[in-house]
């Protein structure tokens, strides 16, 4: 097989990658979280119940339903960048993401179509679902390989400082509107600006990411014919060890990172029983927190290696846990924020590694198949169940810290998970011939 040679790209090219990357996952978590902020407020107009809890429990269940068609997006895009190009899958991912949203905003509520309005929530939730799945392993992907192996990290944390602005700004629009319309326009018609605007700066998104060129490491693979006619196939077959250690990487952040963006308004409003504005506003800070602790951590991972920074903030998540859950419940807004602001740093802190180990665990032509089916459906489990359990665990134990018992379960399992098939990987790579050239000897070797 011949190998052409692919220049390097240009610090331009370079630039527009990082602000289409990012600025897809900024509009896709914008929509995405917009959601969890009104839970309260969509949950009696499309899920009406006597009980306000079970009707709570329905939202939240349309929110995990969405979570659950996000490994179908994750197999499906990502089987499309490594056979059609990476462009490809970001620029249909972000159209599809904003056509769902723009949807929500413009349903007819329970009182108009009955029963019907919740059929055509979960609807649009489940394509918001599709359209996430590959978005956040494909948008790493996609920034990684634009950049040199030692900054990669760096590269990749823009796709997390995209998704944590995107969910910051997401509140932060959501508790302006009500401070400028009210409760009264809020409740009334005021829930459906945020969905309705993810139309336009989703073809702000599509605009920018269909004029970008493709990577080199896909315009190599592409040039020298080695794309992979059945990826997914490929990778389950010969990385599927490589596979879990990702999925335990998604299971562990996402079980934080969705208490932290999609719950904690609904925990301070309905269970500590702080008004909208102050939970909307401590909420917002605390993510907008995470984007230098993001930044932060991949400069730290491209130091001393991706294992030792995820591990630590594994280990600091599961301790954190419950005093940090404790403080918020205390209702003070100080605390509120710090236990927030805490626990969603270290979330961002472990996305940085986790999203180079989607790039550097596997060779270019199976990349994005293998960390988009993998990452997508531990994402899924506990990123779609979190806000869902934690409305249960609360109404069933009437304890408020009980959230906090599930993210240190959760944790357990994917550290066991992670650490397990790191080290087989470790011991497989070292004992065999196996040809590595294609993929990064920082993470085949699980650098520590």
């Amino acid at each position: 097989m011949s190998t052409v040679a692919v220049h390097a790209p240009t610090k331009s090219q370079r630039a527009k990658a990082i602000t289409a990357g990012a600025l897809g996952n900024f509009i896709e978590w914008f929509d995405f979280v917009a959601y969890g902020a009104l839970a309260t407020i969509i949950a009696p107009r499309f899920f009406p119940s006597a009980d306000s809890s079970a009707s709570l429990l329905a939202t939240f269940g349309a929110f995990a339903v969405a979570l659950l068609f996000r490994p179908v997006g994750g197999v499906l895009f990502g089987i499309v960048a490594d056979r059609y190009g990476r462009r490809v899958s970001l620029s249909t991912s972000v159209l599809l993401m904003s056509a769902a949203t723009a949807g929500i905003g413009l349903l007819p509520t329970a009182d108009v179509i009955g029963t019907w309005a919740a059929v055509f929530m979960v609807l649009m939730r489940s394509v918001q679902g599709l359209a996430v799945g590959s978005e956040w392993s494909s948008s790493a992907i996609y920034l990684a390989e634009y950049g040199s192996a030692r900054p990669r990290a760096m590269w990749a944390t823009f796709t997390t400082v995209g998704s944590f602005a995107g969910s910051a700004t997401g509140v932060a629009f959501v508790a302006a509107l009500t401070n400028v319309l009210g409760d009264e326009v809020m409740q009334a018609w005021g829930w459906r600006i945020p969905f309705i605007l993810a139309l336009p700066l989703g073809l702000v998104g599509l605009y920018m990411r269909i004029r970008l060129q493709d990577t080199p490491d896909y315009v190599a693979m592409k040039e020298n014919n080695d794309i992979e006619p059945a990826p997914l196939r490929a990778a389950l077959r010969g990385y599927w060890r490589e596979m879990l250690v990702i999925f335990g990487g998604a299971l562990t952040s996402a079980a934080v990172a969705f208490i932290v963006v999609s719950y904690f308004v609904t925990y301070m409003t309905g269970v500590v029983g702080v008004s909208r504005s102050t939970a909307l506003l401590t909420n917002t800070i605390a993510i907008f927190l995470a984007v230098p602790a993001t930044i932060l951590s991949g400069a730290i991972a491209d130091r001393i290696g991706r294992k030792p920074v995820f591990f630590s903030l594994m280990i600091a998540a599961a301790a954190l846990a419950l005093p940090m859950f404790i403080l918020i419940e205390s209702g003070k807004f100080w605390s509120m924020l710090i236990g927030q602001a805490i626990l969603a740093m270290t979330v961002a802190g472990m996305a940085a590694p986790l999203a180079v180990m989607c790039v550097e665990l596997f060779p270019p032509n199976i990349r994005a198949a293998a960390s988009g089916a993998a990452y997508s459906l531990g994402t899924s489990i506990t990123g779609g169940l979190s806000p869902l359990v934690a409305v249960w665990l609360v109404s069933v134990t009437g304890s408020a810290l009980a959230p906090s018992y599930y993210i240190i379960g959760v944790i357990v399992i994917g550290a066991f998970l992670t650490i397990t098939f790191l080290g087989q990987v470790k011991a497989r790579n070292n004992a065999s011939e196996r040809d590595l050239s294609k993929c990064d000897p920082d993470l085949v070797q699980v650098r520590s």
